[in-house]
C-alpha cells in the first residue's frame, strides 16, 4: 500500500472544500418566483423574443379583429298554433231604412194571407177566382201596379215542391191597381204547372 505524504493529503482536502463551496454558492445564487416582488419585473427586464404566445394566454388581449361576414339566413320556423278566438265585437249601428214602399211575405194554402210580422204596406192577398196559383196582392193607398211593377221570389223553405217558380204578371186576372203573382211547380216540365202551395216574397220599389 502506498502511503501519501502529508502535503498531498492537505491539497486534496483543500480541493474538496473548494468544490463543495462552489456548489453551495451556485445553489444559493438561484432566484425563484417567491423571491420576486409582484409587479416589479418590467418589459425592460425581459429578454426580447424570449416569451411565446403561450406565456400571454389569458392575460393580454390583442387588437379587435375585423367583423366577420354575415351568416346565411336560417330556415323558416314552424307555424305557431292558432290563437284563441277573440271576444265578440260590439253591435254595429242600425242601418238606414230601406227605400221599398211595400214588401212582404205571402203565405198560401186554402186561405192565402199577408205575413204581417214580415211585411210593410200590404193590405190583403186573395186567390184569383177560377185560377190555380194566381194571387192578387193589394198594397196600401197610393201604391198601384199601374205605376210600379213588383219583384217576387219563391219561399223555397215553405214550398211544397223542389223546383218552385214565381213571377209577376201585368194583372189581367186581378182588380185594377193590384199586383198579380203567378206560382208554378216546374218539376218534370219546362213549362211547369200552376200550383197553390208555393209561398212567396214580394217587393214594390
Amino acid at each position: 500500500m502506498v502511503r501519501q505524504s502529508p502535503a498531498i493529503i492537505v491539497a486534496m482536502l483543500a480541493l474538496f472544500v473548494a468544490l463543495t463551496g462552489t456548489a453551495v454558492a451556485t445553489t444559493s445564487a438561484l432566484i425563484t418566483g417567491a423571491q420576486i416582488k409582484n409587479s416589479s419585473i418590467t418589459g425592460a427586464d425581459v429578454k426580447n423574443k424570449s416569451l411565446t404566445p403561450k406565456d400571454f394566454r389569458g392575460s393580454v388581449r390583442g387588437p379587435r379583429g375585423l367583423r366577420g361576414l354575415t351568416g346565411a339566413t336560417g330556415a323558416t320556423g314552424a307555424t305557431g298554433a292558432t290563437g284563441a278566438t277573440g271576444a265578440t265585437g260590439a253591435t254595429g249601428a242600425t242601418g238606414a231604412a230601406g227605400t221599398a214602399r211595400a214588401y212582404g211575405h205571402i203565405t198560401v194554402g186554402a186561405t192565402p194571407a199577408v205575413d204581417a210580422a214580415h211585411s210593410k204596406n200590404l193590405v190583403a192577398v186573395t186567390r184569383a177566382s177560377g185560377f190555380t196559383g194566381v194571387y192578387c196582392v193589394q198594397a196600401a193607398a197610393g201604391i198601384s201596379s199601374a205605376d210600379t211593377p213588383a219583384v217576387v221570389s219563391a219561399d223555397w223553405g215553405g214550398a211544397g215542391t223542389t223546383n218552385p217558380a214565381v213571377h209577376s204578371h201585368p194583372g189581367f186576372n186581378c182588380p185594377a191597381g193590384q199586383f198579380e203573382v203567378i206560382t208554378r211547380d216546374n218539376v218534370g216540365s219546362l213549362a211547369g204547372a200552376y200550383a197553390n202551395d208555393i209561398p212567396f216574397y214580394i217587393v214594390i220599389p
